[in-house]
């Protein structure tokens, strides 16, 4: 222990108010709908990855099918997959041109 004496507390004016200093609530506001919007974008941008993969393993999925149907070897199969990567293309390109307007 130290034996240095602690100061005696400052004694407040009379009248003065006890009350904690005005926060800024509009600038805490702000900075939380900032976060939200952040947080917003991010889902939007997971959800747009999960939408191009599930186009890419449909499209793929529907090649196979039709390669197993009408018997044509991976033809239906590659054409399925690129198809489904265009559309998972332009998927993204959509989420991405409205996340910056």
């Amino acid at each position: 222990m130290s034996d240095t004496p602690t100061p005696p507390p400052t004694p407040r004016p009379s009248g003065s108010d006890p009350s904690p200093p005005e926060r800024d609530f509009v600038a805490e506001y702000r900075k939380r709908e900032a976060d939200q919007r952040e947080n917003a974008s991010w889902h939007r941008i997971a959800g747009s990855a999960t939408e191009f993969i599930g186009a890419v393993g449909l499209g793929a999925v529907a090649g196979w099918g039709i390669d197993r149907w009408l018997e044509t070897g991976p033809w239906g199969l590659l054409i399925g997959t690129f198809a489904g990567f265009a559309i998972g293309l332009f998927i993204l390109w959509r989420t991405a041109a409205g996340m910056f307007k």
